[in-house]
């Protein structure tokens, strides 16, 4: 159970991580528009 919980967790950030990544993509597109 437990390296099923880190394996989430492992996700979770994962998931914060391409977010921002898309954030910052978005952001760059807005200014070279």
């Amino acid at each position: 159970k437990e390296s099923i919980h880190k394996n989430i967790e492992k996700f979770k950030e994962m998931a914060k991580n391409s977010v921002s990544k898309d954030k910052i993509k978005n952001k760059q597109k807005e200014q070279s528009l």
